[in-house]
């Protein structure tokens, strides 16, 4: 499991209770990637291709990597060939996204205005560093983190991804924030869009991972 953007505390939210919970009643192992929500996305997709890889090495035959919201940016670019290869990465992967945007996300847009930055001398870079972390580079809509999500790797063997239409009491991102020609267009694309908020799709991720024949 990938999480999502998570408080400094560190506290583990719904989503990893639920999915984990959800897999070891199928009698599966489950484990939660952690990653500093804040980083660059690129190091944070390493590291989880060499947490794939250790898990490689000690005989883990395959993967399920479930991803949720900011986690699902992380977890698709892990999984693409813009990374060295890894021996984990070998191994016959399912990926599932639930509400990530990979269209980018709308409110990070003036970080990625560089003439906001130079009229600014620099005031709305550390704004953003501060708001986001390092990955304010990565997620406005005009990033090349966005632009150029890279091509998943051949051992993916199904792509799943929950589209949320989120209502404005609970939305985290628009329809247009989640979607992308070139993540759609790229290798085995399942796309499911469902009527739920950001937080409330999480208790129903169990029903639609069974229903898309995630869990069997």
């Amino acid at each position: 499991m990938v999480h999502g953007q998570i408080s400094d505390d560190g506290e583990r939210g719904p989503f990893e209770h639920t999915v984990s919970r959800t897999f070891r009643g199928e009698g599966q192992q489950a484990l939660c990637f952690e990653y500093d929500s804040r980083a660059r996305l690129d190091e944070s997709a390493a590291a989880l291709r060499r947490a794939l890889d250790t898990l490689a090495r000690h005989g883990v035959p395959q993967f399920t990597v479930v991803a949720y919201s900011l986690g699902g940016l992380v977890a698709r670019r892990a999984v693409t060939q813009r990374h060295p290869a890894a021996e984990g990465l070998a191994r016959p992967t399912t990926l599932v996204t639930v509400a990530s945007p990979f269209g980018g996300i709308a409110r990070a847009e003036v970080c990625g205005k560089l003439w906001a930055h130079v009229i600014s001398l620099g005031t709305t870079a550390a704004i953003c560093d501060h708001l986001t972390g390092r990955k304010w580079i990565d997620i406005p809509p005009n990033a090349t983190f966005i632009r150029r999500p890279g091509k998943l790797l051949p051992t993916i063997t199904r792509f799943v991804r929950i589209i949320t239409r989120e209502p404005v009491s609970d939305r985290a991102f628009a329809l247009v924030e989640q979607q992308s020609a070139l993540v759609d267009r790229d290798g085995p694309v399942t796309t499911e869009t469902v009527d739920a908020g950001h937080r409330a799709v999480v208790p129903r991720l169990p029903e639609l991972l069974r229903r898309l024949g995630v869990l069997r």
